[in-house]
């Protein structure tokens, strides 16, 4: 049994009491100073004259908030209309939580609204860490700007956990992202939506604390970029299509989107850390059409764990046979002389349907055109080797094995900007 539930039964009783045997303010009780100590003070009042309010032990202000903070919402709202001080804390409360269950017996959407408005009425929005909104099927039109109302409220740049919950079959509701920006999504670690229209723009900013994004029901796309420490995408939208991951981190990052998954445009940008993870991808997103990749950063020509086929020139693996016949287009960008992406194109190769295979080797972030001004990126001499490592994986384990069906682009680094000096494997005698 909790401090703050005992707190509350002792606050109920004293107001049971106090309506039985009113109290009379006198020399006796009336003046703090003459009872040291005591847990009555006097309260004036314009509308019911001196009175006497019972405070409880006596405590800091901060140890109240506390203590009320950690009641259950109902609870909570009791307390707050039996002692002024738990009043105070009910409008500044860091966590606010409503839903059937926490506000009690709702007759109707109509009631619903009405209990949460009244709560937000006395909220000053200071200290609002946590929002948690379940309608459990109450939302409708009539909702909306009521919810606005309540997010602009509570959503400032102390907020960190956000979470809505819509219902589902019936009116979605277009979550306004611009809630977010001047810094006010900053600070958001969760950010949890159910049934909502969620359309970030780059106006917003970047989530810079956000560690777990939760979104469900009526998702069709989804762009990451930049998240260094994200370690987790896990999908259960079916009707997820669309999925552009662009990330450079230095460990790894674990997908999980299901057996049924349904994704057909499929965009990652991998750092060296993802080497491993780009032969997975088959399994992960086995109803693919068109697949990209392509490397982020500069690229080194040392591979983590002997990963190149030359620094390790075993046999290449031959990944569990699983047919991919939707999957038409492929590109990788930055390829190198990785033995995970020879054995991830070996396997598009000999189990997919694809029409067109397209391995670009050049690292570079712009290439110039015949006839118009200006250079290609700069490549450093070590990307220069590894493109020229990679051009040779490639002649030497992929051109075989490619079908008469199937077009091969093979793209170099320029030879207009650039000098490539050929890569050969010393044979020993």
């Amino acid at each position: 049994m909790g401090l703050g539930y005992v707190l509350l039964k002792r606050l109920q009783r004293e107001r049971r009491r106090r309506s039985r045997h009113a109290l009379v303010p006198d020399e006796s009780i009336a003046s703090p100073e003459k009872r040291k100590g005591s847990c009555y003070q006097q309260d004036d009042s314009p509308r019911s004259g001196k009175k006497m309010r019972y405070s409880g032990p006596y405590l800091p202000e901060e140890m109240w908030q506390h203590i009320h903070s950690l009641m259950p919402m109902k609870d909570a709202a009791r307390a707050a209309c039996l002692s002024s001080a738990f009043l105070y804390s009910w409008r500044n409360r860091p966590k606010l939580s409503f839903s059937t269950e926490t506000m009690g017996i709702v007759e109707g959407t109509t009631d619903f609204i009405r209990k949460i408005d009244r709560v937000m009425e006395k909220h000053s929005g200071i200290g609002v860490k946590a929002l948690t909104i379940e309608f459990n099927g109450l939302f409708s039109t009539k909702a909306r700007s009521y919810l606005e109302r309540w997010l602009q409220i509570a959503v400032t740049p102390r907020i960190e956990e956000l979470s809505l919950s819509m219902s589902k079959g019936k009116a979605y509701y277009d979550f306004p992202c611009s809630l977010l920006s001047d810094g006010s999504g900053s600070s958001i670690r969760l950010l949890d939506l159910y049934c909502c229209t969620f359309r970030p723009t780059s106006e917003i900013g970047c989530f810079q604390s956000l560690t777990r994004l939760h979104l469900e029901y009526r998702l069709t796309y989804v762009e990451v970029r930049g998240c260094s420490r994200l370690r987790v995408i896990e999908n259960k939208a079916p009707n997820l299509h669309s999925l552009h991951i662009f990330y450079q981190a230095y460990h790894p990052i674990q997908l999980s989107f299901g057996e049924s998954s349904l994704v057909k445009n499929l965009s990652i940008g991998y750092s060296s850390v993802l080497n491993h993870a780009c032969a997975e991808l088959p399994y992960i997103f086995p109803n693919l059409e068109t697949l990209t990749i392509r490397s982020l950063g500069e690229v080194s020509a040392k591979h983590p764990e002997n990963d190149s086929i030359f620094e390790n020139p075993s046999h290449l693996r031959q990944l569990p046979e699983q047919r991919h016949d939707n999957l038409r287009n492929v590109k990788i960008t930055g390829f190198r002389s990785a033995k995970s992406l020879l054995e991830l194109t070996y396997h598009i190769l000999e189990n997919t349907s694809v029409e067109c295979l397209t391995l670009d080797t050049s690292f570079e972030s712009f290439r110039c055109s015949p006839g118009k001004p200006g250079r290609c990126s700069r490549m450093p001499k070590d990307d220069l080797m590894e493109a020229s490592k990679a051009l040779f994986a490639i002649r030497t384990y992929n051109e075989g094995k490619v079908p008469s069906t199937v077009r091969l682009n093979v793209v170099e680094p320029c030879s207009r900007c650039h000098v490539m000096e050929p890569f050969t494997v010393e044979t020993r005698k």
